[in-house]
Parts: C-alpha cells; structure tokens; sequence
C-alpha cells in the first residue's frame, strides 16, 4: 500500500463557514483555478473491521482501496476542514486519484466547496450499503441533500452502534 499524509493537507484558499447546504461547509477565500488542488486526504491507514468500529471519527473515513481505508482516531480532536466538505450533484471539486481533491473549474471567493460522493469509486462493500440505503430509506430520500443527512443520521442512532 503507496503511503499516505497522516492528515488531510488543506489550501490555504479554503475556510470552515456556515453552508446553506447543510450546517457547516468549506468555503473559497479566494479564487481557486480549475485544476488547483483544494485537499489530500490523510489519515491512518484503516481495515474495513477498524473503520467501523467507534474508535475512529466518522466523517473522517476515507476509502482509498479494497478493504483499506484513512482515518482520524476519536482521540485526535483537532477540526480537519475534510469533515465539512458537502455534497453537490453539481460539484466544483472532483477526484484526481483516491486522496486528491480538485477544482473542476474556477471557483470564486465566497463560494461552498462540493463534490458529488455518488460518483467516486468505492469499493464493494461501500456500493453495498448505498444499494441498502436506498432500499431502507426510499429513493426519495436521495433527491434533497438535507433529508439525506437527517434519514442517515437517524438511521445511525436507530443502529445504536457501540
């Protein structure tokens, strides 16, 4: 397995502010070009049985491969802007490889950092559990972001995960 930053390495061009998608959100400075790199996920390396255990931050898990997985221990409390970014079927960000996030065009002071989590490749069990989502929860759940949210997180504390 290639190395990875043991934390997300964030622009300097991007800040933590309120999202009119949903609570908090990453936002533009300043003007960021098309192409510019906006993120590279880090963390610790993860198996599938370690990121779904409670010892890691949820938000932070990021899937890198087959089975392996980056993310924050619940013990590393400092903000890590990755875990604010938000969904946008229109997204001004995309995937350059499995941890780099950029700019898919210019992005303009002011404006939320997204990009669309639907379109990313993830790994078998990840497709497994959107196929279950969407059968758990209904199809119409996935055409507003904020219902999304509020349907999984409910579904999370129904889980009672230890």
């Amino acid at each position: 397995m290639k190395p990875y930053l043991p934390r997300s390495a964030v622009s300097p061009k991007v800040a933590l502010g309120k999202s009119k998608l949903h609570g908090d959100g990453v936002f533009a400075r300043e003007r960021i070009p098309a192409g510019e790199t906006v993120m590279v996920f880090g963390g610790k390396i993860l198996t599938r049985e370690q990121a779904q255990s409670d010892d890691y931050r949820v938000r932070s898990i990021w899937p890198v491969g087959e089975d392996a997985y980056l993310g924050l221990p619940v013990s590393d409390t400092a903000i890590s802007l990755d875990e604010y970014l938000n969904h946008s079927c229109d997204a001004n960000c995309w995937l350059a490889d499995e941890v780099t996030l950029t700019a898919k065009r210019a992005i303009e002071s002011g404006e939320e950092i997204t990009l669309d989590q639907g379109t990313w490749k993830r790994d078998s069990a990840l497709l497994q559990i959107g196929q279950h989502l969407r059968e758990t929860l209904g199809e119409e759940v996935f055409d507003d972001h904020n219902v999304f949210l509020q349907s999984v997180d409910a579904a999370i504390r129904r889980r009672n995960v230890k």
